[in-house]
């Protein structure tokens, strides 16, 4: 819950007790580097369509939203989830790849897909991975009532509602990407969601545009392709799971799901070491501080995959201990009035 390392899933976790421990019944993520869209000159606040549906039941919450392709089956079922997506800069910052070279983009970013997706299927990924809602401003509203794709998206525009409680985030350590999971199991477990279209505006902070931070954001991206050898088998399992991550309460059954994860820490590492050939292949390919930094990880390769496994352990057990932590929490108020 506190490493030394920077850790998205870990600082969300954090927040995610804390709402727990202030009453709270869902919680609404925006992070640093954002900022909101305008219409006529007014912020467009992502908070409107959360508040509107989150936690509701998906019947209750239909006559709120402008579309629905929800099945009948899931209009008992509450709404966990709402969010969208973001216009601007790419959410992670590799856009100087492609300018470089459009091949070696796509052979990067592909490294985020299963190991037995064809090229195209890969090709197809790269090309839409990270660009969000594309650059278009916002007009007006529209929500749908859906079990939302987790590919329309970002993590700094999104609430949650019980399903956090359920089970954490992944604690992994300089890993970007390893705050996306409960987006994942919200939709393999057909729970219902809101996909709005508030979309907010990302930006790169300055320090990543250093060489120092440059250095830092490439080893979070190469973790980011790492994980995914665990992070895959367990979507993949979870969505053959489907219904039965679901009790008769409509809530996540956090002992199947950790039982994914623990079953994902016993997979063989061939799949990651060739993450890593393609990986310092292409960045030496394209020389500069690019070739720099796969010189970097060269010697550091046993590291890397060690980190990538004991990650996902560590985040099997914290699912194990999740439910008591929350309990705790919320039975530990720390807002003055509950004093």
């Amino acid at each position: 819950m506190l490493p030394a390392a920077v850790s998205y899933g870990a600082c969300t976790n954090r927040a995610f007790l804390i709402a727990a421990s202030l009453g709270c019944s869902s919680v609404h993520r925006r992070d640093s580097d954002s900022s909101y869209q305008e219409l006529n000159g007014e912020p467009v606040y992502p908070v409107h369509h959360e508040l509107t549906s989150i936690g509701e039941r998906a019947r209750d919450a239909a006559p709120r939203v402008d579309a629905t392709n929800l099945d009948p089956t899931h209009l008992d079922k509450p709404v966990v989830l709402v969010g969208a997506s973001f216009v601007g800069e790419l959410s992670v910052d590799i856009s100087e790849i492609r300018q470089l070279d459009a091949d070696v983009y796509r052979d990067v970013v592909g490294l985020w897909a299963p190991a037995d997706w064809s090229a195209e299927q890969k090709r197809e990924l790269a090309d839409e991975s990270f660009t969000g809602a594309g650059t278009a401003p916002f007009t007006g509203d529209h929500a749908l009532l859906t079990l939302v794709d987790p590919m329309r998206l970002d993590m700094c525009n999104i609430s949650f509602q019980q399903v956090h409680e359920r089970v954490p985030l992944p604690p992994a350590t300089d890993t970007i990407g390893s705050d996306y999971f409960l987006v994942h199991l919200v939709h393999d477990a057909a729970l219902p969601g809101v996909l709005h279209n508030r979309h907010i505006v990302n930006f790169y902070p300055t320090e990543r545009r250093t060489d120092g931070g440059f250095m830092a954001y490439q080893l979070r991206f190469t973790k980011f392709f790492l994980s995914m050898l665990y992070l895959n088998a367990v979507y993949a399992a979870m969505a053959e799971a489907g219904p039965a991550l679901l009790d008769d309460a409509h809530q996540v059954r956090a002992e199947r799901v950790s039982e994914l994860v623990w079953d994902s820490t016993r997979l063989p590492v061939t799949e990651n070491e060739e993450r890593l050939d393609v990986l310092e292949r292409s960045y030496r390919a394209l020389g500069g501080r690019y070739a720099a930094f796969a010189r970097s990880i060269a010697p550091r390769r046993q590291q890397l995959l060690d980190e990538a496994r004991h990650d996902m352990e560590d985040f099997a057990g914290l699912i194990d201990a999740w439910r008591p932590l929350v309990r705790v929490s919320q039975a530990t108020r720390i807002h003055p009035l509950d004093r």
